[in-house]
């Protein structure tokens, strides 16, 4: 499960937030940071299934969490998945931008 992959100090320090802070309220700033960067093919089409969910635990959360308090601590929980999922390849892609840069550095030498 994504949201129990550990993030980078690199990515938690970008974020000012450790994991266990991130909430769903900080999935659409991180989903700005990933669009910052060169795109991944692997994550391309997990990071639109998550912005999908997001949306729709955020739809479900609003509608009956007014109801329910279950239904709200649920929402809550699920979105702060898709922050860490998407903290997740935000740390992915930073990676391999350094070691792009890090190859192409070493191949002009």
């Amino acid at each position: 499960m994504a949201a129990r992959v550990p993030l980078s100090d690199r990515v938690t320090a970008l974020l000012g937030a450790d994991e266990a802070e991130l909430s769903g309220d900080d999935f659409q700033r991180i989903l700005q940071l990933v669009r910052m960067c060169p795109e991944h093919g692997a994550d391309r089409e997990g990071i639109r299934a998550v912005m999908v969910y997001y949306r729709t635990v955020q739809l479900c959360g609003g509608l009956f969490g007014k109801f329910s308090p279950r239904w709200n601590s649920w929402s809550e929980r699920e979105r702060g998945h898709c922050a860490h999922f998407a903290a997740g390849v935000l740390d992915r892609s930073i990676s391999s931008s350094r070691r792009l840069t890090t190859q192409q550095a070493s191949d002009q030498l």
